[in-house]
This record gives C-alpha cells, structure tokens and sequence, in this order.
C-alpha cells in the first residue's frame, strides 16, 4: 500500500509540474514572473521582507536531521514541519515539541510520551479536498500550544503538500502575513514546499477572507 502511495504521489508531482507550466503566478507588488512549478518560485520571484512579529524572531533557525531520513524544518520557534517519515522520539523531544497535527489519510498517529495533544485530519493530497475549512481549526491549536509554551509540529506524508498548507495558514491568521509573503516564508524553511493547485486556491480564498485582498494572483500565461 505504501509503494502504491508513493506511486500516486509521483503521478500527481507530474500532473502539476505541467499544469504549472501554462499559469503565471504574480505578486501584485510585484511585476509578473513566468513560473514552472511552485519549486521554481523561490529562485523567480522576489521575496518581499517577511513581518515576523518579535516573539517569532530568531537569527538561526532549528532543523533536526533525522536519522530515517530529512530534516524537520522550522518554521517559527514553536512551529515544525515534516514529512512522516522524519518524525523520531530523540528529534521531536530535542526540539520540545508537545502537539502534533497529522494531516494524513492513511497514517495512524505515532505516539510519544511527551507529546500531551494529538489532532488528525484525514485528507488526501488532492485538489478537489476540501483543507480550507481545517485552516481556523489548526491554526487555533497551534496558537494555543504556542501560548502554553509548547510547540507544534504538522506533518503529512512528505511535508510538502498538505502540511506546507497549514503553516501557510497559520502564519497568515495569526502573524497577519500575506499568502506571497507567508508561502516564501514557508518554502525558505522547507524547500520541497508545494501546495497542490486546489489547495493553493483555497489559501487565496481564505487570505481574501482575512484580509480584503489577495497579494497573489494565478492566470493563464497568453
């Protein structure tokens, strides 16, 4: 079942990687760039200064290897991201992480003893999935965690599609960050980042639900 997973994952890393490549995504701070996939953003559009408030701040950021396999990146001091198979006790303990968020269909969660909250949503990595109306929800239990004085990891399967989607989301609702700046913000900690076509809409759906206006916009390169 695994291998079959991964299959379907690859097929879909195909689809879009294509599907990208007819769309220009533009910064309307910006002027427009032609852009090949999401993983191409990082070296094409400009990144605009990130409004970390100062309680997020910090000069050297955290990434654990782990042993399995990757890093656990950091996204801001109490907020990790990684692919499930990275998740180890020694790593997630070092990092002083308390709550987990599983963004997966298909994995259980794992189980460690100083982890004290565990939420699981069971979603696919498929555009048509509806992610959106999870976005308040984890967004509050990190924000929560973060006010114990614990920390949050999220995770889906490889820590680039679903779980990527949830951080954006957070830093959007809770530092008031603007999905171009939040989505580079994201992709400078975690390079593989790439939330599928539909879950990208639904981020610019809801950065329109918070804030008035999108900071990005997708059409058809002519």
């Amino acid at each position: 079942m695994a291998a079959l997973s991964w299959d379907i994952d690859d097929i879909f890393d195909d689809f879009f990687e294509d599907f990208f490549d007819d769309f220009t995504i533009t910064s309307k701070k910006k002027k427009s760039h032609r852009v090949r996939s999401t993983d191409d953003i990082n070296s094409t559009v400009r990144i605009n200064h990130i409004p970390i408030k100062a309680e997020e701040k910090e000069e050297k950021p955290k990434a654990a290897r782990s042993r399995k396999r990757g890093t656990i990146a950091e996204i801001t001091p109490h907020l990790y991201l990684s692919g499930v198979h990275e998740m180890e006790h020694d790593v997630l303990k070092e990092l002083g992480v308390t709550s987990i968020i599983n963004c997966t269909a298909d994995y259980p969660n794992q189980k460690f003893p100083f982890v004290e909250n565990y939420v699981q949503i069971h979603v696919d990595d498929v555009p048509g999935t509806d992610l959106k109306s999870c976005f308040d929800m984890c967004a509050d239990e990190i924000k929560k965690e973060r006010m114990k004085g614990g920390a949050t990891l999220v995770h889906c399967e490889r820590g680039i599609s679903r779980s990527s989607t949830l951080c954006i989301a957070y830093l959007m609702k809770c530092l008031h960050m603007s999905l171009f700046d939040a989505h580079q913000h994201v992709k400078s900690r975690r390079p593989c980042t790439n939330p599928n076509m539909g879950f990208f809409r639904q981020l610019m759906q809801f950065e329109k639900s918070l804030f008035g206006t999108n900071s990005v916009k997708i059409e058809p390169l002519k």
